[in-house]
């Protein structure tokens, strides 16, 4: 897959990490980069007698950060860029959703905890919905390199999926790894490693295989061996499912992205 447009989310008031690493992006692939900032007043501010006094606080107050995040964009998007700029009060992930229709890869900043998805975006939902790849970025504030990578593999379709959007990145990394966690079937396990490195060799790769020893747990276990090596990038299938209108990823998935101290590639 070639990377042609690249879709980054500017959350108003905290954009340095995501458009540095998406300036980094554009560049590398001669793409396209549309910012796109997006928020809403909490629900929360709808009860109660002064609700209506307090969302119309909160939507100036969007109005006015959705107003120095464009400013923030045209002033450090290099203009020779192909670029674009989309600000709307609006929830954040139907703004991403939206416009990726029109974008091959998605960026948006990691964090742990829990979030409040009128401001920030659902990665989980922006994976399982969206069809295209997302780059959960480590808030580290240093530039995208992607040099080093780990592949967590498991040989399902959303890690096939995800390998093969990784592509573009994969093919310019110095090293890189495919890890498989030993879950009882060492053999096959092994063997469908192998495969998965044979086919990175076709293209050209400098792809490696190992079976890692199960840790505390699957997430850990990569995540680990990651930080290990000095990886930069973590390739995995964003695996999920939807329950009570509400889109919920598997344990290893939210487990990694708990930890966003090494950038995450999703794709499903």
């Amino acid at each position: 897959m070639d990377i042609k447009s690249v879709l980054v989310s500017l959350e108003p008031r905290i954009a340095p990490t995501t458009l540095g690493a998406a300036v980094d992006i554009a560049r590398r692939f001669k793409a396209s980069l549309i910012g796109l900032a997006a928020a809403e007043p909490s629900s929360v501010l709808l009860e109660g007698p002064a609700g209506i006094y307090q969302y119309s606080a909160a939507r100036t107050a969007i109005e006015e950060a959705l107003a120095l995040a464009k400013a923030d964009f045209e002033a450090r998007a290099p203009r020779d860029l192909v670029r674009g700029f989309v600000s709307t009060v609006e929830n954040p992930t139907q703004a991403l959703r939206r416009e990726s229709l029109a974008s091959d890869l998605l960026i948006v900043e990691a964090r742990p905890g829990l979030m409040e998805y009128s401001a920030h975006p659902d990665i989980g939902e922006l994976v399982l919905t969206t069809g295209r790849p997302v780059l959960a970025l480590a808030p580290t504030g240093e530039r995208f390199r992607a040099s080093n990578i780990v592949i967590a593999w498991k040989d399902t379709r959303e890690a096939r999926r995800a390998v093969a959007d990784a592509l573009p990145f994969l093919s310019g990394a110095d090293q890189v790894l495919v890890a498989s966690v030993d879950e009882g079937d060492y053999t096959s396990e092994r063997g469908r490693l192998d495969t998965i490195v044979s086919w990175l060799h076709l293209h050209g790769l400098p792809a490696r295989g190992e079976v890692l020893p199960m840790g505390q747990d699957l997430a850990s276990t990569i995540h680990g061996t990651a930080t290990a090596i000095g990886a930069d990038l973590i390739v995995a299938g964003g695996y999920g499912h939807s329950r009570f209108r509400e889109w919920l990823l598997g344990g290893m998935t939210q487990g990694l992205l708990e930890q966003p101290t090494v950038s995450l590639l999703l794709s499903n």
